[in-house]
């Protein structure tokens, strides 16, 4: 028997008239249609009930819970209806404010990637949630810590090949420049056994003490080492404050007088 779309409607309201309550698919007992036939005719057995104008229990169910706690629009905090959950907007105006004014800076979620960027409050440049590593930042990239800012004030930025009298030229030429073993350039191969600047007043010791990230960064507090004997130092100094700054003091006057 072929059964209409009419004729399974007018078999809901029977037995609302019979039983006083909307039927759930428990409910459809010997002398009713079965679910699979409102499935097979009206798609689902929540658009049978809806044509037939009522609310599934089902839906009754997920509504009343979803009610206690809605969720609420990203823009304007108020609540979202039911049938909008799926939305993170309460309406067309909110979505547009987002979308088209200065608060989609604030944060662009992208929901695939969990990734988000936000606005630097220091420089006003936008920045992603993550590096490109993956791992979660705490803070904006351009902001730099104290210690972050002492290490790059005392790195060195000057040429060794114009002070040849001052620096083992000889174990540059011998060994080269280390360079890491994943490469991050592509124009040189991989050295590891090359040779690398090193402060002999460590970097470490001068941001715990206080002293002058100038001086740390002189080129009297350089030595061109094995990149392995730099790594072995680690934190170690060779020398103490009062010597490095008798060491530039020296450095000082003797290149003042070649300049003279």
């Amino acid at each position: 028997m072929k059964y209409t779309k009419e004729y399974l409607i007018d078999e809901l309201h029977r037995f609302y008239e019979e039983y006083q309550h909307t039927p759930s698919t428990k409910d459809l007992t010997k002398g009713f249609p079965s679910e699979g036939i409102y499935r097979r005719t009206f798609g689902s057995w929540d658009e049978a009930c809806k044509a037939a104008g009522f609310f599934s229990k089902s839906r009754i169910s997920n509504e009343e819970n979803y009610n206690q706690h809605p969720k609420k629009c990203l823009c304007c905090g108020k609540e979202i209806l039911y049938e909008l959950r799926r939305n993170i907007y309460c309406s067309h105006s909110c979505s547009a404010i987002i979308t088209n004014t200065k608060k989609r800076r604030e944060v662009i979620k992208l929901k695939i990637c969990n990734v988000s960027f936000k606005v630097c409050e220091v420089t006003g440049k936008v920045y992603c949630n993550k590096d490109r590593n993956g791992r979660l930042r705490r803070i904006s990239p351009y902001i730099l810590t104290e210690k972050e800012l002492y290490y790059r004030q005392a790195s060195f930025c000057f040429d060794v090949m114009k002070y040849p009298n001052d620096f083992d030229l000889e174990l540059l030429k011998e060994y080269g420049w280390y360079t890491c073993p994943g490469g991050k350039s592509n124009h040189s191969p991989a050295n590891p056994n090359g040779v690398s600047r090193d402060h002999i007043l460590s970097v470490s010791e001068g941001f715990m003490n206080g002293y002058d990230p100038i001086n740390i960064g002189h080129p009297a507090n350089c030595r061109i080492i094995k990149h392995i004997e730099n790594k072995a130092k680690d934190r170690k100094s060779d020398i103490t404050y009062d010597e490095l700054l008798e060491r530039i003091k020296e450095w000082d006057d003797r290149h003042k007088k070649a300049l003279d």
